[in-house]
């Protein structure tokens, strides 16, 4: 999905409008053989998190009967920032059991998002207790794609932003933790690193592809 959009708004307008590009991209995925459609699952912009709750599930509803296809939505966790929504497993799963169309929801794990949420991947130990918290709240078979990026933020500081792979505070044995695990591995991975004078997606791909040997 686009950035812009907003599910969770409680401003009618911005509401109608997300719902709307929601659908479109829906619709768009379809006629493209698109198997997943990620979204982010917004702000309640102070309104309070049962507000959010509703306007997410409303607009997923609306969205997913519109569309008659077999794209499924996947809903991306986030880093527990100021008004966001679904920042904790349980977040994502109060949304989910709003959903009438079951099987065709799913999750999309950030990493980034993960860590600076609290949700701890540095070492095998810590990687099996997040995967074990998110089966028993939400279903490791509703994890379908993983956003791969290192945080820039400590691990709980709810602070989004993305860092290079290694060169965040997940670590090069971080991500060498999580490229081994069996569940994460066998899983579409995406980068959504940066790209300055450091790096670029071609840097960042060679140093995945040699922490995952």
């Amino acid at each position: 999905m686009p950035y812009l959009p907003n599910l969770a708004s409680p401003n009618k307008s911005a509401h109608l409008k997300s719902v709307n590009a929601l659908i479109a991209e829906l619709d768009r995925a379809g006629k493209l053989g698109v198997r997943f459609v990620v979204t982010h699952l917004g702000s309640h912009m102070g309104a309070g998190k049962e507000v959010g709750y509703t306007q997410i599930i409303e607009a997923c509803n609306r969205a997913l009967s519109i569309v008659q296809n077999n794209v499924r939505l996947l809903l991306e966790n986030t880093a527990a920032t100021k008004n966001s929504m679904g920042g904790t497993f349980e977040d994502v799963r109060q949304i989910i059991d709003g959903i009438d169309q079951q099987s065709r929801i799913g999750i999309c794990y950030d990493t980034c998002h993960g860590f600076a949420a609290g949700y701890d991947s540095r070492t095998p130990e810590q990687l099996d207790t997040t995967l074990k918290q998110l089966d028993a709240v939400i279903g490791l078979n509703r994890l379908k794609l993983v956003h791969l990026n290192d945080s820039k933020g400590k691990l709980g500081s709810h602070l989004d932003r993305h860092e290079h792979i290694g060169l965040g505070h997940i670590g090069n044995k971080g991500f060498r933790t999580i490229l081994h695990n069996e569940t994460i591995r066998e899983l579409p991975l995406i980068l959504e690193t940066p790209i300055d004078e450091r790096r670029n997606d071609e840097h960042n791909l060679r140093k995945v592809r040699q922490l995952s040997r």
